[in-house]
């Protein structure tokens, strides 16, 4: 059995093929009936959740482990800020797209940048802007593009990507609100790592109830070339796993050395630069 359905790298119907099926479950029982399944023409994968969608849904957020692990939040996005500060030194405008509570916007403004953000869910809005005390749109992009916008030096699309229906659509629009030259940070779960080569449905960043597309960094790199943005740097980072026991955490962070000297993670950042629409 196949699964039609268009697909980001040409935008046309494809057969996708079943690579895991969740059934009979235990561990993640929320997921019985959910196929994840793989592009002939491309290779990435994308959910296909059951008829009655039950468990699935994108705009999922979870405000307690954002504050409630603020530190460390703060520390992982400092790293992804100091990958677009080697490049693009403050003081400059960011749009963070998809900002959640606003951590990461938090960090960019610490380092001396004039942030601003979107978010479509209005609680996780309200945090963002009594913690940066700046402008946060309470929408999705395609609302916020209606009125007339000033462009801006950087976007940051971070763990966003994944959740879109159509990722290509929403880079399109994102061209339109960068500056020219300007950047475009995009970090997601990739699944060009160890853990997922080992634990396959169980690794814990699959997460088939909130995410469309579960991408490799060849994806990635693709999409952004194909819409007209220039790869300048990348990080690949892996999760500690600090709340573990400890046994856990020695047997996860023997994994995470193996991602390391294979240059791979389970989070995968890129710094684009927006080039030059080149003329038909």
């Amino acid at each position: 059995m196949t699964y039609p359905s268009t697909c980001l790298c040409d935008n046309r119907p494809h057969d996708f093929i079943p690579v895991i099926t969740y059934a009979h479950e235990t561990t993640f029982a929320a997921y019985d009936g959910t196929v994840i399944a793989r592009c002939p023409r491309c290779n990435v994968l994308k959910t296909f959740p059951p008829e009655d969608a039950k468990g699935f849904d994108p705009l999922v957020q979870k405000f307690d482990t954002y504050e409630g692990r603020y530190k460390e939040f703060y520390g992982m996005f400092e790293q992804m800020g100091n990958l677009i500060s080697r490049h693009m030194s403050p003081p400059g405008t960011v749009l963070d797209i998809g900002c959640s509570v606003g951590i990461f916007l938090k960090v960019m403004q610490d380092k001396g940048y004039a942030v601003s953000g979107i978010e479509p869910i209005r609680q996780a809005a309200s945090l963002a802007r009594k913690r940066t005390g700046t402008t946060i749109f309470d929408g999705a992009l395609a609302e916020y593009l209606k009125e007339k916008r000033t462009p801006v030096d950087c976007i940051l699309l971070n763990h966003v990507m994944e959740h879109m229906t159509d990722p290509g659509s929403e880079i399109a629009r994102i061209r339109k609100l960068l500056k020219p030259g300007g950047y475009l940070f995009v970090g997601v779960p990739s699944r060009d790592n160890v853990i997922f080569g080992i634990r396959g449905k169980y690794w814990e960043y699959l997460l088939p109830g909130e995410h469309v597309w579960h991408f490799a960094r060849r994806d990635i790199r693709d999409l952004l070339k194909k819409n007209g943005f220039e790869i300048i740097d990348t990080l690949a980072t892996s999760d500690a796993r600090r709340g573990y026991p400890f046994l856990k955490r020695i047997y996860f962070s023997l994994l995470t050395s193996c991602n390391a000297i294979l240059g791979m993670g389970e989070s995968y950042m890129v710094l684009a630069r927006k080039q030059p629409q080149r003329s038909p």
